[in-house]
């Protein structure tokens, strides 16, 4: 594709390669977009190297979401292109967006080091451009994985920036999410009555979403909690089981007021 009139060339090389894209030929699509940036560099055209800069940045991501499960290699390197362009033009929610799926595609290949790296990288741009929501999801995100590699406190710092944010937001589904992961976390350390107060948190949360999926699980979530709690400390310590078979008195006062 030569041509004297270079911008009338470059019109067409766009469509051709737009061409390409809905019929889903990225290879040849990022083939185009690549000449006509390269090209627009050549003629120092600011304006149409920023163009095919977006169009490469989409079609990278676009090819990389279609090779991520069967050449997940080839989808990393996509993706990470389309994190260097993103960064060239300044676009902070693509460059968020990219670590996020660079950080799941370690996940899938086994790399939680890996996938920390750049889940935190995804925390770090949100936080930086104060992109609110990404940052919710990141801070969510990032907390999960560093409870899988035991990572306590880091994660109980994640979560409840989380869930600040959530809160911030207005984002009750993000409310829902943290105070579950919260309430489990506190649970593992040991600390059951802060877990006790999240699962209410998370009860509370899910009811006032109307979602009953996040409903039920809050529900068991926090009935389980209920359920240890009074095994261990109803009846100022004494626990569930002495109760119940010894202490005929306390079991007639809780079926008359409900108190054990």
């Amino acid at each position: 594709m030569e041509s004297l009139f270079r911008p009338l060339e470059q019109e067409v090389r766009a469509a051709y390669a737009a061409f390409f894209e809905r019929r889903k030929q990225f290879r040849k699509a990022l083939m185009l977009y690549e000449t006509m940036y390269k090209l627009a560099l050549a003629m120092e055209d600011e304006k149409t190297a920023l163009e095919a800069s977006h169009h490469l940045m989409r079609t990278y991501q676009f090819l990389a979401e279609e090779l991520k499960r069967t050449s997940p290699e080839e989808a990393k390197r996509l993706f990470e292109r389309a994190v260097a362009v993103a960064k060239r033009v300044g676009s902070a929610k693509d460059e968020a967006a990219g670590y996020n799926a660079l950080g799941s595609l370690c996940e899938q290949l086994g790399d939680l080091q890996g996938a920390l790296g750049y889940q935190q990288a995804f925390l770090d741009v949100s936080q930086r451009e104060k992109l609110l929501e990404s940052e919710q999801k990141a801070a969510l995100v990032v907390a999960s994985l560093q409870e899988r590699m035991h990572l306590s406190s880091e994660a109980m710092k994640s979560l409840r920036r989380a869930l600040s944010l959530s809160s911030e937001t207005g984002d009750l589904e993000g409310v829902c999410h943290a105070t579950m992961q919260l309430g489990q976390a506190c649970k593992s350390n040991g600390d059951e009555e802060t877990a006790l107060q999240y699962f209410r948190a998370n009860f509370q949360a899910a009811c006032r979403q109307k979602n009953q999926d996040l409903e039920d699980q809050a529900r068991v979530a926090l009935g389980f909690a209920l359920g240890e709690h009074y095994f261990k400390h109803a009846g100022g310590g004494r626990g569930y089981v002495p109760i119940v078979c010894y202490d005929v008195k306390a079991q007639l006062e809780w079926m008359s007021t409900g108190v054990l």
